[in-house]
């Protein structure tokens, strides 16, 4: 994996980048260095932005919670939802297409796993914020901090999987 840091703590900018970043070659247009900068991670904005986007539709935010602790079935998916078959398939395409998913076929059934714990990391602490953030009553605020619950057993079942150790659950 590669870090990118710029810094200039310790040193002026003409010391690192060339003057035509900073307007100093007489030319019209020239750029600033922090305008390179940001040109060069639109790209990984980007990137960043189509992730959320998977957490964008609530039928997929319901799916995600729905496999985030075991591998189910499309049928049980849609079952545990309420959602359409349809419906259903396509949110499952759009999020094993981006790599979230992992799934395996046996006999007539194809079955879903989040593979993507980071992503139910996502979505367990914007449940936690959510909850804390807006006012509801018992029952609303009870059931925002229950899926954070929900959502941590998926961590939960992950880290055990993995041999990894400590609790996601949401104290009260």
């Amino acid at each position: 994996m590669r870090t990118f840091a710029y810094s200039t703590a310790n040193c002026r900018s003409s010391d690192v980048v060339p003057a035509v970043f900073h307007g100093n070659s007489g030319t019209a247009g020239a750029r600033t260095w922090q305008e390179t900068i940001l040109d060069e991670l639109d790209p990984v904005l980007e990137g960043v932005a189509r992730y959320f986007s998977l957490l964008s539709d609530p039928t997929r935010l319901r799916i995600m919670n729905t496999i985030c602790s075991t591998e189910k079935s499309v049928t049980q998916i849609v079952r545990e939802t309420g959602a359409t078959q349809t419906n259903v398939s396509r949110h499952l395409g759009t999020l094993y297409g981006a790599g979230v998913l992992r799934r395996r076929k046996s006999g007539n059934f194809i079955f879903y796993q989040v593979s993507d714990q980071t992503l139910i990391e996502i979505c367990r602490t914007a449940c936690v914020h959510f909850a804390a953030r807006h006012e509801f009553d018992d029952r609303q605020g009870e059931k925002a901090l229950s899926l954070a619950d929900s959502f941590s057993a998926g961590l939960e079942d992950s880290a055990e999987s993995h041999g990894a150790a400590g609790s996601g659950r949401i104290d009260r």
